[in-house]
């Protein structure tokens, strides 16, 4: 009996491993069973019903990637995930040129400016060598004639580049100015002898013009020297009238002159920001010679630019600038020196 019972379980032992899902799976079929513990995050795409079964992983061909299958027969395919890639914002567009950069003219471009000139203005003037036998006063513009001494004043300039290292130049500054003043000493100008506690009103007229030819010999990405030869014109007038002694219209002493000049122009960049902007060093000198006159013109300052579009650039300009005229004549002559800080705003199209 105990023998019979040991046979039997003998072949219960050979005879179930047969039936094994397992066994059956490996020689039978490529289905391989796999339980996921992790919580499933998509419960819609399998349904409700299929929490808590077993996922099937069916296997693939060679080369062809496989898939996880519910028992429901629902399958989506096995993919990397991939973390996305943030992209950190940029703090300056467009981004920062290499180097420090200066703004210059293209070929065909124009540039127009306006400079606003706070200006002390100082001047004398005479009228012939003698007056009546006497010799002619040297009248200051301020204290005898009450020309305002501090005075704005406007320059209007343009340029127009026509070669790479070649361009033109203009520049123009108008003014005009009145005083009235009773004069505090005699004054002797012209044909007229004006006395002591006489009233004037003097008005006076000063136009200063430049044109000419510029040449950059030096022109770099961060220094630039242009080179300016040109013609100056330059006309001034001094009218004083009194009512007590000419009866309104008396002396008039007027001056024109026509100038060769020259002069040079020296820029250096000095920062580049990343948005393009630039602030650069801009000095200026202009010496003007001929008809017994010498103009020394100086401009000393910096300019920060702007870029406005491909190749156009807007900027301003401070500083702050000497302009003097020095006759070196005997009998008719008229001195004048502004000199003050500016401002100027241009732009390049």
């Amino acid at each position: 009996m105990r023998r019979s019972l040991f046979s039997l379980l003998v072949c219960l032992l050979f005879i179930a491993p047969l039936y094994s899902p397992v066994t059956s799976c490996a020689y039978g079929s490529s289905i391989i069973p796999v339980i996921i513990s992790e919580q499933r995050t998509n419960a819609a795409e399998f349904g409700d019903s299929d929490l808590g079964r077993p996922l099937v992983a069916q296997a693939a061909a060679p080369g062809i990637g496989g898939s996880f299958c519910s028992p429901t027969g629902s399958c989506r395919p096995i993919t990397k995930c991939k973390p996305a890639t943030v992209l950190q914002p940029r703090v300056c567009m467009p981004a920062a040129k290499s180097g420090c950069t200066l703004p210059s003219r293209r070929c065909g471009q124009w540039e127009a400016a306006v400079q606003v000139l706070f200006a002390r203005v100082k001047g004398t003037s005479r009228w012939v060598g003698l007056v009546t036998g006497l010799p002619a006063s040297d009248i200051d513009y301020n204290d005898d004639l009450g020309i305002p001494a501090h005075q704005v004043f406007l320059e209007y300039s343009a340029r127009y580049q026509f070669r790479p290292m070649w361009g033109l130049f203009y520049s123009a500054m108008p003014i005009h100015l009145e005083g009235s003043k009773i004069l505090e000493r005699t004054l002797y100008f012209g044909p007229y002898i004006l006395p002591v506690g006489a009233s004037t009103h003097t008005t006076w007229d000063f136009f200063y013009q430049k044109v000419g030819l510029l040449y950059q010999p030096i022109l770099t990405c961060n220094a630039s020297v242009s080179l300016f030869g040109g013609w100056v014109f330059n006309d001034q007038k001094v009218q004083i009238n009194s009512p007590t002694v000419c009866g309104g219209s008396c002396s008039a002493v007027t001056r024109t002159r026509n100038m060769v000049a020259t002069g040079m122009e020296m820029q250096k960049c000095l920062n580049t920001a990343c948005n393009g902007s630039t602030l650069s060093c801009d000095n200026k000198v202009w010496l003007s010679f001929l008809d017994d006159t010498l103009i020394v013109d100086v401009e000393a300052g910096v300019r920060y630019s702007v870029p406005m579009g491909p190749g156009r650039w807007g900027y301003g300009k401070v500083g702050y600038r000497y302009l003097s005229f020095q006759e070196s004549r005997n009998d008719v002559r008229m001195d004048t020196i502004l000199e003050g800080g500016f401002a100027e705003a241009g732009i390049i199209f």
